[in-house]
């Protein structure tokens, strides 16, 4: 301490004299000068810091095994794995650079973290999974803007899953799925009931509306070669013979029924199990079909 201090007074003896009653412009360069001593000072403790933290057990990992855990500590801690990037310099600058991080977008609690993410990702495809129903959600992000930014990069999801039980939000999220989705290989659309009884998780059907919402013809633009995945649950496609659908190798409708196929059918020639059974004829690579 003492040597810190001894190395300090010669660079600022010249504002010694420098007290409260001085006119404000010499309080004002005093100030200053003392500010940039401080801020040297914060930038040599960091280095100091910095050299310490590399003298630890856990610094002899190498950035391949660090971000390996990263990853496993992402899906369990939502945004708060960010945790990590607060340790030290060296993990921050190798999760920050390490672009599969930034893919998983899992929770969204804010519009700057949403610019991050994407921007934080470079050019990898995304995997976004939103439950946009969830008080957390709703307290910390509008709706409209996640789905909004969703939209103006869909050429950059890899897999969509949304849920949601506002009937105009997931609206919103169809007519968002109306432009070309070159690389998106999996959508899953989870509306649930509106009623006192919450949504117990992704997979409780029990929880889901029987009247469906429309998936309309221009779905994925009608441009989804590397589509394969489709998981729609309290919504029906208007036609079962979208050319995005001929790619599938899993298909799951949950509430599937005879008046959720009437929905959206009118002016066919045929009647809509007919129509279901059509559709699924020219769905040649599918694998995996379930109908609840």
């Amino acid at each position: 301490q003492d040597h810190w201090l001894s190395a300090i007074d010669p660079r600022i003896v010249h504002i010694a004299n420098v007290q409260a009653g001085k006119e404000k412009n010499t309080r004002l360069d005093a100030q200053e000068t003392i500010d940039h001593e401080i801020q040297g000072l914060f930038s040599a403790i960091r280095a100091l810091s910095s050299r310490r933290n590399a003298l630890a057990s856990i610094a002899i990992l190498p950035c391949e095994v660090l971000v390996q855990i990263f990853q496993y500590h992402v899906p369990t801690r939502r945004l708060g794995w960010i945790g990590i990037t607060h340790v030290c310099r060296s993990w921050r600058t190798i999760a920050i650079n390490y672009t599969p991080l930034w893919t998983d977008v899992t929770f969204l609690p804010s519009q700057q973290w949403m610019d991050i993410m994407f921007q934080r990702s470079n050019r990898r495809l995304f995997n976004v999974e939103l439950d946009l129903g969830s008080e957390e959600f709703l307290r910390l992000t509008a709706p409209a803007r996640a789905l909004l930014l969703i939209r103006n990069n869909i050429r950059r999801i890899k897999a969509l899953h949304l849920k949601c039980t506002d009937t105009y939000d997931m609206e919103l999220a169809i007519r968002g799925l109306t432009v070309a989705c070159p690389f998106i290989e999996a959508v899953s659309l989870i509306r649930c009931a509106e009623s006192s009884i919450p949504c117990s998780g992704w997979d409780s059907p029990d929880s889901f509306i029987s009247n469906p919402l429309i998936i309309p013809s221009t779905f994925l633009g009608k441009d989804a070669p590397n589509f394969r995945k489709l998981v729609i649950r309290g919504m029906q496609p208007s036609d079962w013979n979208l050319i995005c659908f001929s790619s599938l190798t899993t298909l799951e409708v949950t509430r599937f029924s005879s008046d959720c196929l009437r929905t959206g059918l009118e002016g066919m020639n045929m009647d809509p199990y007919t129509a279901l059974i059509h559709g699924l004829r020219r769905m040649h690579s599918l694998e995996h079909l379930t109908l609840h």
